[in-house]
């Protein structure tokens, strides 16, 4: 894996979000959670990356058997979280590389319109 492809990696979080288009990185303010490993923005600590990255030593967590589990269900309001689970799914059956590049491409297709 190229040098570029482990920083493009820093925009696929362990909770679903595709940080490339998040407004923190766009401002600079934030690396993407892989990359500052798990800090948020505020600087607090990412609990759904703790678990799946640190304790279970997952790229993510749809790769979680328990997936999703009661922490993660409880993470955001039930519209996001039922947004990351469909993201989690895809990403899991297609690979980190290839959801990057659907994402990058609905991203490009947005500033289009």
């Amino acid at each position: 894996m190229s040098e570029a492809d482990i920083w493009r990696r820093r925009f696929a979080a362990a909770c679903g979000e595709y940080c490339g288009s998040c407004g923190p990185v766009s401002a600079g303010t934030c690396r993407g959670c892989a990359y500052q490993l798990g800090l948020t923005p505020a600087g607090e600590e990412c609990r759904i990356f703790f678990c799946a990255v640190v304790e279970h030593g997952l790229e993510h967590c749809g790769l979680c058997p328990d997936f999703p589990c009661p922490l993660f269900l409880s993470s955001a309001e039930p519209a996001a979280v039922e947004r990351r689970v469909q993201a989690l799914r895809r990403r899991a059956a297609i690979g980190t590389e290839r959801w990057l590049d659907e994402q990058e491409r609905m991203e490009d297709e947005s500033h289009e319109r």
